[in-house]
């Protein structure tokens, strides 16, 4: 917990860690000077050395440990407090020591063994309160990877340690067992010490001195008990020091600003181990074999009771830790079963409080124990149960609720990636039910919109009908009136009067055709376009258009060319509509070709089509009205000027597609147009039949 300058915990001031650090450091220097000094100092210095040198430092040290703990206020004081008195303790006992040597006395067992045994008692009790404050969860395979490693070093301890020291020792049954007890202790330590390492402590700055701190106090132990068998080559000395060093870094480590971290609570969910620990585990049941292996070569004693039953101990403990690893795969796999039989039940499941109700069940299924609710609405906020994990759901962006379980730390852990599929799959559920939702009504908007539609093209047929009857029918009677007037039945027309009724007669025909053209898109647009299919000849249907187009083309001395393929084979389509084709693309090229300009018409067969060509020299169009030349009532800009009601074209692409064939157009500005249709062999779709067939537009 990083804390600034001048704040305070729990309500005394914490020093600047700047200064905390220059402290500590001088306490290990301090140290390690008084270390070397005590290696260096000479046997006569007794007094000097074990006393003043060897129990000042102990002493000290338990009062550091005390100070950084008011200093720095942990969480659970009383393991730095355990650590302080097993320090303490060992001061007085080495004080005891010290006065015994001074003495000339070198009794065992002394009085110092009192202080010294309790002494590590309270290390290993400081170890314990702190592991038990640092790590909320309980893990059944931290617990059983700690007891392999106890059971493997205790093992070694017992066959190469305390069984030699036993069969050396010509002390008393007292003192033998006061002497196999520090074995022991140093086994202690390390015991309760080790779920530190196997939970991942090592991150923690203060466990790394503590780590080494007992590293060097265990090393002085070995050391020592080494000596004793005749197999050490370090003098006791240098074991002293080695475990009066560690004995200083537990007060280095204290003095360390994150010594609070290593009681702080954390939520350690347990984990599948990963290869290389169960590698570890397995390899660890191998062992004891190792150990009877090598006895046997050195031709030692084997101790078959002891290492038989240390290897069954580690076989039990692997294959029960093997066994929680196969379990936990199996509850994951019933989860995953879970989580798919849920996202099948969610494509048959509609309804939002349905599709609510069945993540609820699914994930309390998922979190075995525990509690699972769908909570409307709700604001993010950060978890601060560690038995409680929020999973919000958003559709659209919008959050509408959170999925809330309640478990252990672990299996919430566990569940945690099913419960976000479940939320993950409930907001895509919800997502697709807002979708139905839209598209049922985008269904009854688009058939309520199809309906009025549909009366509205009943509305226009019959417009288009009443059109056809009631302007028919007076402009047939005004034609004829016209005809008949000017061809003088009447009686004689003067000039001016003759050019007016011309005028009049050509508006009138040019308000036929506005009907014709009229009816004809109505036919179309209701798929009641009628052919009258039969064996012809585009050429000569082509030619006759042409023919009746030279007598308006010369009156602005155009040029028409026809060029027909003499092989061209019979086509069975609709000859008065493909007429009607060639006479409307024959009158836009003659009314947009300028006086001089040619027209070229060309029909050939090419591969399996009839392929037609309509050239003109006239204006052109622009590149950017090309695409819109087929639109109904669209005029080019080029072409406004001409007389028409913009119907023709689309008209002549009608008349194509009811065929089965294709119309495109060529044109550039200032050189001409072209226009290209393509018309599939044989004809239309249908056996050729003299009665009159209606084709789908």
């Amino acid at each position: 917990m990083a804390t600034p300058s001048g704040t305070s915990l729990g309500g005394v001031a914490v020093t600047a860690p700047q200064r905390h650090d220059r402290v500590q450091l001088a306490v290990l220097a301090g140290a390690a000077l008084l270390c070397v000094l005590y290696r260096l100092l000479p046997e006569k210095l007794i007094l000097l050395r074990d006393v003043f040198i060897y129990v000042g430092v102990e002493a000290l040290t338990a009062g550091m440990i005390v100070v950084a703990v008011r200093w720095f206020r942990p969480a659970a004081p009383t393991a730095w407090y355990a650590f302080a008195a097993g320090v303490g303790l060992w001061a007085a006992g080495d004080l005891i020591w010290g006065l015994y040597l001074y003495a000339g006395k070198n009794p065992f067992p002394s009085a110092a063994d009192v202080f010294y045994l309790p002494g590590y008692v309270c290390l290993a009790v400081g170890f314990t309160v702190a592991a038990g404050r640092r790590f909320a969860e309980k893990n059944v395979g931290v617990y059983l990877d700690t007891l392999i490693f106890v059971a493997i070093v205790g093992l070694l301890l017992w066959v190469y340690i305390i069984e030699p020291l036993r069969s050396a020792s010509d002390l008393s049954r007292v003192g033998t067992v006061i002497t196999i007890t520090y074995p022991l202790a140093d086994l202690l330590l390390l015991a309760v010490a080790a779920r530190f390492l196997v939970e991942g402590a090592g991150h923690l700055r203060v466990f790394r001195w503590l780590v080494l701190a007992l590293v060097l106090v265990l090393a002085g132990d070995m050391t020592t008990t080494l000596n004793e068998i005749g197999h050490s080559v370090l003098s006791e000395r240098s074991a002293n020091a080695m475990i009066l060093g560690g004995v200083a870094l537990f007060g280095v480590a204290a003095l360390d600003p994150s010594m609070r971290s290593l009681t702080e609570r954390v939520f350690i969910p347990a984990k599948t181990p990963g290869m290389v620990r169960l590698g570890l585990i397995a390899v660890a049941t191998l062992i004891p074999s190792g150990v009877r292996i090598i006895q046997a070569l050195r031709g030692e004693s084997l101790y078959l009771p002891l290492t038989i039953t240390a290897t069954v101990v580690i076989f039990v403990i692997a294959l029960g830790r093997w066994s929680g690893v196969l379990a936990q795969l199996k509850r994951m796999l019933g989860r995953e079963k879970v989580v798919g039989r849920y996202t099948a039940d969610l494509l048959q499941s509609s309804g939002e409080d349905e599709l609510k109700r069945l993540a609820e069940t699914t994930a309390q299924e998922l979190v075995a124990g525990g509690t699972a609710t769908f909570v409307e609405g709700g604001e993010r906020r950060l978890a601060e149960d560690p038995h409680e994990i929020d999973i919000f759901v958003a559709v659209r962006g919008e959050s509408v609720g959170v999925l809330t379980a309640t478990s252990s730390t672990t299996e919430l852990n566990r569940a945690g990636e099913a419960l976000q599929s479940v939320a993950d799959g409930l907001a895509l559920a919800l997502d697709r039910q807002l979708l139905m939702e839209t598209e049922r009504e985008n269904a009854e908007t688009l058939a309520r919109q199809n309906e009025q539609l549909l009366e509205l093209d009943q509305m226009k047929d019959q417009f288009v009908s009443m059109v056809s009857h009631e302007l028919r029918t007076p402009l047939t009677s005004m034609i004829g009136y016209l005809e008949v007037t000017l061809d003088g039945e009447v009686g004689e027309l003067n000039e001016e009067q003759h050019e007016f009724l011309e005028i009049v007669n050509r508006n009138c025909q040019r308000l036929d055709r506005l009907i014709d053209d009229i009816l004809f898109m109505s036919r179309v647009d209701s798929g009641r376009l009628s052919l009258e299919p039969s064996w012809i000849s585009v050429a000569d249907v082509a030619a006759a258009c042409v023919e009746t187009a030279r007598v308006a083309t010369r009156q602005k001395n155009l040029t028409i060319d026809f060029s027909p393929d003499p092989d061209l084979p019979t086509y069975w389509g609709d000859p008065i509509r493909l007429s009607q084709l060639f006479d409307n693309l024959l009158s836009n090229a003659r009314k947009f070709t300028p006086e001089g300009g040619d027209i070229r018409v060309t029909v050939a067969c090419c591969s399996d089509t009839i392929h037609a060509e309509i050239a003109d020299s006239g204006v052109g169009i622009p590149e950017d009205e090309v695409g819109r030349l087929f639109e109904r009532f669209f005029r080019a800009s080029t072409g406004s000027t001409a007389p028409g009601t913009g119907l023709g074209l689309s008209i002549v692409q009608s008349i194509v597609q009811v065929h089965g064939g294709s119309v495109n157009v060529r044109s550039e500005l200032s050189v001409g147009t072209t226009f290209d249709i393509d018309l599939p062999l044989p004809g239309i779709p249908g056996a050729p039949s003299s009665e009159t067939t209606e084709v789908a537009t």
